[in-house]
């Protein structure tokens, strides 16, 4: 396989492992103890993205801060969406469409 470059190097794995773990992460998602478990995944989430993102100069009216949690915040409602209605569709699609659209997203954020 293609070894991950760019950002968001961690979402395909994450994606993978859901796969893996259907029960769990829907567990997760739904469960008393997800609120919990769902910040311990963001907080790792969020730290990931900021070292995918360092040294990028974006528009300086948006806090790099900002940024990171819509990034994150994006990815898991892309990953709780992609549980919750059962998609057949492979986590490498999933992960080409989120990337897709954040990307784009960074992109237009860009300083030249």
């Amino acid at each position: 396989k293609k070894a991950a470059t760019g950002p968001f190097l961690l979402s395909l794995f994450l994606l993978r492992h859901a796969q893996s773990h259907t029960q769990l992460y829907r567990a997760i998602i739904g469960g008393r103890g997800g609120l919990i478990a769902q910040q311990q995944i963001r907080t790792v989430i969020a730290e990931q993205i900021r070292l995918d993102i360092v040294g990028q100069k974006f528009d300086s009216e948006i806090p790099p801060g900002l940024i990171v949690e819509f990034l994150v915040g994006a990815f898991l409602n892309v990953l709780f969406y992609w549980l919750d209605k059962k998609s057949k569709l492979e986590p490498e699609a999933i992960d080409g469409m989120f990337k897709r659209i954040a990307q784009d997203g960074l992109k237009s954020l860009m300083q030249a």
